[in-house]
């Protein structure tokens, strides 16, 4: 994916941003779907998966409580709308591209 002025303008501006949670994406794995483009985002928390089907859908999160540390935080995490997390994606894809890496 390719940005132009405008769209690193805006992450630039996110990432000075307060953050709402510490969480970040760390990797993004893209897979086509019979309606579009879906994608799986780990995350810097064990146990914390961004999600989107490609059917059409919004992005979600998936916390695996046995594996994610403490209630307030899963409480926290799930509180993130589909803004946010796509906010979480964009920071990531952003970084990755600034550093010649995607």
């Amino acid at each position: 994916m390719t940005y132009n002025n405008k769209d690193i303008f805006r992450m630039a501006k996110n990432l000075t941003e307060k953050k709402a949670t510490e969480l970040e994406v760390t990797d993004v794995r893209y897979y086509e779907t019979r309606r579009g483009q879906g994608y799986e985002c780990k995350t810097n928390k064990l146990g914390i998966t961004i999600w989107n089907d490609g059917m059409g859908g919004q992005t979600y999160i998936e916390i695996l409580s046995h594996l994610s540390s403490t209630e307030e935080e899963r409480k926290k995490f799930r509180e993130l709308g589909d803004d946010d997390l796509e906010k979480l994606i964009d920071e990531y894809e952003y970084k990755k591209q600034r550093d010649g890496n995607l």
